[in-house]
């Protein structure tokens, strides 16, 4: 049995071309070229992804997890598109179908959560027992952001993205010693994508096989790692 708290993120409900990305799309297309073709003929991605599938099976894994008790899920956010309508769908479909209470669902915001329009924004604690829009300080020793530390956005090598860095820069923690990262955003499939070691670890649901990984998974794997480069 699993027991603790959960970390997860970025998932996307209701949101096709991200579906699509994995490999959720109803055609013989790449995401990127399913995505080029329906902007070029003026038509719906969604008519080609199968995004209840893709909801359904992240919810099933989730809901898995759940033992009735006092464990709560920690989302870094990108629960959706971020327009209206996703959104909406994504939040009833939360609602509806989420294992864990409301009072066990802690939201810490993405981007495409950042951008919502105030009315929007509101529609998350209808849903979500706590909702931050800055890192989350879980213990004392581990933060959990939607967005990972803020030296890698500063670093060329992470993202050249300028302007969507200068956007969210100030959403992004601090790197301090002694302190594990938990994050999102990228879509990574690597949990230590960065490198390993350091403290830093993708919880992203591409990195966790469609679902949610034990906080302490994490904390336990951070003293192997540097135990290995004693």
């Amino acid at each position: 049995m699993v027991s603790g708290d959960f970390v997860t993120s970025d998932w996307h409900f209701a949101h096709p071309y991200v579906a699509a990305l994995r490999y959720f799309q109803k055609v013989n297309m790449t995401a990127n070229d399913l995505r080029t073709y329906c902007q070029t003929h003026g038509v719906y991605i969604g008519e080609y992804v199968d995004t209840e599938t893709h909801d359904n099976i992240i919810m099933d894994r989730l809901n898995r997890l759940y033992t009735g008790g006092d464990n709560k899920i920690i989302v870094a956010g990108d629960i959706s598109s971020g327009s209206t309508g996703s959104l909406d769908k994504a939040l009833k479909f939360i609602e509806d179908k989420c294992a864990f209470p409301k009072d066990k669902r802690i939201l810490v915001c993405g981007n495409h959560e950042l951008m919502l329009t105030k009315k929007n924004f509101a529609k998350l604690y209808d849903v979500f027992g706590e909702v931050h829009t800055s890192p989350l300080q879980y213990s004392d020793n581990v933060v959990i952001s939607h967005f990972p530390v803020k030296q890698r956005f500063e670093s060329d090598d992470y993202w050249n993205g300028g302007n969507h860095r200068k956007k969210f820069v100030e959403y992004a923690p601090i790197k301090e010693d002694n302190k594990i990262y938990l994050y999102g955003h990228t879509h990574s499939m690597d949990w230590e994508e960065f490198g390993k070691g350091i403290s830093e670890f993708n919880i992203g649901i591409d990195a966790c096989r469609l679902t949610a990984a034990p906080i302490q998974y994490f904390v336990d794997l951070d003293k192997e790692r540097k135990s290995e480069s004693l």
